[in-house]
């Protein structure tokens, strides 16, 4: 009996374990289907936004007067970008930020902002702060978005990659708290259809590395020929001019002066010999009778 049991012992002791193990098996699977079923059944949770609400609408608040006006697409998360344009964003209502950020090698009062994209990775611009902190902190930014490249959306952050801002305005047109979305950008054509076919197949156009022009071969400057030693001139001496002779003064014989003509002697004027004046005779006196 004592043999019959010592050979069974070994036999019932594996039996045993392998029954062991087959249960804690099972038992940590269905413990897993239990962890993906509540994975799979669970709500995701939104990201979360930071304070700054991306700003396009220039009517929402006077911190967004500067934005260039875009309207905003069908599911209040991005506004409409036309691909190849340019345009000048903020962000508003940023408290989380001091004023005394500084772009990646730029100066104090700017923050690195992010345009998250899908065909060209993240595109770093640089944002001008205004009004930090507090409430009325803005970032303004300007973007230029790739014509050929440009597709599905983007998504901007500000200050750190992970640091999305909001679609407080996006949702509805005001700055009220109501919207807790990282926002951004749809990319559409020049009929305002969203562009879905990335052009770039998802992979950043690459810049092209510019050819360096070979240094032109200096032309040698040619051996400047000596210059021949001019000959002086030689100046001849002028000849003196000779001395005019005096003219000799012309001797001038005085005019000999006419003789003077006698005058004629006057005939002497006879003053006639007055005639005596009649003496008148006496008037007779008449005779009185």
């Amino acid at each position: 009996m004592s043999s019959s049991r010592g050979s069974i012992d070994p036999i019932v002791r594996r039996s045993r374990a392998v029954s062991f193990r087959i249960r804690e098996r099972a038992a940590g699977a269905a413990l897993a289907v239990v962890i993906l079923a509540s994975l799979v059944g669970a709500p995701r949770a939104a990201l979360a936004a930071a304070p700054g609400s991306l700003c396009n609408t220039p009517s929402a608040t006077p911190d967004c007067a500067a934005a260039t006006p875009l309207q905003s697409d069908t599911n209040k998360i991005h506004y409409d970008l036309l691909a190849g344009s340019t345009v000048t964003s903020t962000i508003v209502g940023a408290t989380d930020l001091t004023g005394t950020e500084s772009c990646t090698g730029g100066a104090l009062g700017t923050v690195d902002v992010f345009v998250k994209t899908s065909f060209a990775g993240n595109q770093l611009v640089c944002g001008t702060l205004s009004g930090c902190p507090g409430i009325h902190c803005t970032v303004t930014f300007t973007y230029s978005s790739d014509a050929t490249c440009s597709c599905n959306t983007s998504i901007i952050a500000y200050g750190a990659s992970g640091n999305n801002s909001n679609n407080d305005i996006i949702n509805d047109g005001i700055l009220d708290g109501n919207g807790g979305q990282g926002a951004g950008y749809a990319y559409v054509d020049q009929q305002g259809n969203g562009i879905t076919t990335c052009a770039c197949n998802g992979t950043p156009t690459p810049t092209p590395t510019p050819t360096a022009t070979p240094a032109a071969t200096p032309t040698p400057k040619p051996t400047a020929s000596p210059t021949p030693t001019a000959t002086p001139i030689v100046t001849p001496t002028p000849k003196p001019t000779p001395t005019p002779k005096p003219t000799a003064t012309p001797v001038v014989t005085p005019t000999p002066k006419p003789t003077p003509t006698p005058k004629p002697t006057a005939t002497p004027v006879v003053t006639p010999t007055p005639k005596p004046t009649p003496t008148p005779k006496p008037t007779a006196t008449p005779v009185v009778t």
